[in-house]
């Protein structure tokens, strides 16, 4: 097998994407038609911190990650891409 082609073995040249937390969030965002001043208000998160964790990857809490999603309508497992489902259930 020629060298660097091993499967399972990160290669460097290819393209690999995944869509991210903060790249979800923002898809959610713009869904609902919210801009990031809009969300900070309703969630309570500062704008900074949902700005930075949307377009710059930095971390975020589990609470304001929380308080987001609850602002939008939409589950934390979504958004962290535990399932493709993205509408929040009721806990009864």
């Amino acid at each position: 097998m020629p060298k660097g082609k091993r499967p399972g073995v990160y290669q460097p040249h290819k393209v690999y994407y995944m869509i991210n937390a903060g790249e979800r969030l923002r898809e959610a965002m713009f869904a609902k038609g919210m801009t990031v001043t809009a969300l900070a208000k309703k969630s309570g998160v500062s704008y900074a911190t949902l700005y930075l964790f949307m377009y710059n990857g930095t971390d975020i809490s589990s609470a304001r990650l929380s308080k987001a999603c609850f602002a939008l309508g939409v589950s934390s497992d979504y958004i962290l891409g535990l399932t493709d489902i993205n509408e929040r259930k009721a806990v009864v």
